[in-house]
């Protein structure tokens, strides 16, 4: 089955609209769940973002490392990251980060990308911590953010989104290698509960200009597929205007 070839179909509790939920693969390397998988990631860290005092971005990297298991090279990172945080150079109490991995010929280019909350670090001194901990690896950058935080929370995040630029034997080996692995995490503060963002809400704008927010529920068990869209959108106008 495509994803999002099929849909339910689901009732407003509040305002009673009918819409149409389509049924998705969520895998990580699938276009479509990367852009949705995005999309609620922003929204779950975004209000955490919105109050660091001092928003800075950073970037680390690790050295490319041809025919490198990846797996290694993730954990590698992530252990190494935890350790920086333990040290002088680093001065950030809270944030959240993404692991980005670019597929090149022979391996992968490993790099890992941390909003934060930051008064400010120097960068000499965060790349000789860096490369103190991996052995082989000084490339860090570091800016501060002075605007849009949520378009630069979406790049940060954007990263472990791109895996759907894979072939298809690289999309397998990324499925079957990575399963359960987390590529986006939070340090310092409370991670949001995934569950508060899974319910669906209305969105249909009521006469008022408010949004209606009431919980959507299943409608009708039936599966339906998408190849019967136009007879289904009259049909949801039908039971709307009913």
């Amino acid at each position: 089955m495509a994803c999002g070839e099929n849909y339910f179909m689901f009732r407003c509790e509040k305002c009673g609209n009918v819409e149409r939920h389509y049924i998705t693969c969520k895998q990580r390397t699938c276009r479509k769940c990367a852009r949705t998988r995005s999309f609620q990631l922003v929204e779950m860290y975004l209000p955490v973002v919105l109050t660091f005092k001092w928003a800075c971005f950073v970037t680390l990297t690790l050295k490319f490392i041809a025919h490198a298991d990846i797996r290694e090279q993730l954990d590698r990172i992530l252990s190494s990251f935890r350790k920086l945080r333990r040290r002088k150079a680093w001065n950030a109490e809270k944030g959240v980060f993404s692991v980005e991995m670019v597929k090149k010929d022979e391996g992968y280019y490993v790099h890992l990308h941390a909003l934060v909350d930051s008064k400010w670090m120097d960068q000499a001194d965060l790349s000789k911590a860096w490369l103190d901990i991996t052995g082989d690896s000084f490339i860090v950058d570091i800016r501060r953010v002075k605007s849009d935080r949520r378009g630069l929370l979406s790049e940060v995040l954007k990263y472990q989104t791109k895996m759907w630029e894979l072939n298809d034997e690289e999309k397998d080996f990324v499925e079957k290698t990575f399963k359960h692995r987390r590529f986006v995490n939070s340090f310092g503060i409370e991670r949001p509960e995934k569950s508060k963002f899974k319910g669906m809400k209305c969105k249909v704008i009521l006469s008022s200009g408010r949004v209606c927010g009431g919980n959507l529920e299943l409608f009708e068990e039936e599966i339906y597929r998408k190849s019967s869209s136009e007879s289904q959108s009259n049909y949801c106008e039908e039971l709307n205007s009913s």
